[in-house]
């Protein structure tokens, strides 16, 4: 079997949910996942139901961080520092074990704040590429990562009600 890259992108909802649903296809066929999330340090509804199931290794930040625009700088290094140790141990274990998929979940945004080492991601493609499905997430992917891809699919905001003041809903948006 072909394996290979797959991005989700754009500004409209979707992607770590379309990236969740082929984990979760991938799981049912009994392959092992291995889901990194950057950014995301608190609880959303994937990651409870992921953490449960043993076909799932889940890399993410123990601490939670503000948005980036409310970052100190020190508090931007420590999250680049998180984000690119995270990348090492995913490239280390997909290394050592046979995943199905790696979700690489806001790659793109960790890679566009400056929060993630590039020569790293594309060491981890490299590497990987090939081995297995990869996923990679975020809304503005660099042109070289969709010429790279073999499927890119762009979620496009039409209409949300985050616009008309409701907040984000459990168990909807996270």
């Amino acid at each position: 079997m072909k394996h290979c890259v797959h991005i989700y992108c754009g500004d409209g909802k979707g992607k770590t949910t379309a990236a969740a649903g082929l984990a979760a296809r991938m799981a049912g066929y009994g392959k092992k996942v291995l889901f990194v999330q950057f950014f995301k340090g608190g609880e959303t509804g994937e990651i409870n139901l992921f953490l449960g199931l043993p076909q799932f290794q889940i890399l993410r930040s123990e601490k939670p961080f503000p948005f980036t625009f409310q970052m100190d700088e020190a508090q931007k290094q420590e999250l680049r520092e998180i984000h690119n140790g995270l990348l090492r141990q995913a490239l280390e274990q997909c290394r050592r074990e046979a995943f199905g998929l790696a979700v690489l979940d806001e790659a793109f945004a960790a890679l566009q704040e400056n929060l993630l080492d590039e020569a790293l991601l594309q060491k981890f493609l490299s590497e990987l590429r090939g081995r297995m499905e990869i996923v990679l997430t975020g809304r503005t992917p660099p042109k070289a990562y969709l010429d790279l891809a073999d499927y890119v699919t762009e979620m496009t905001l039409r209409k949300h009600p985050y616009g008309q003041g409701l907040e984000a809903r459990r168990g909807v948006e996270y």
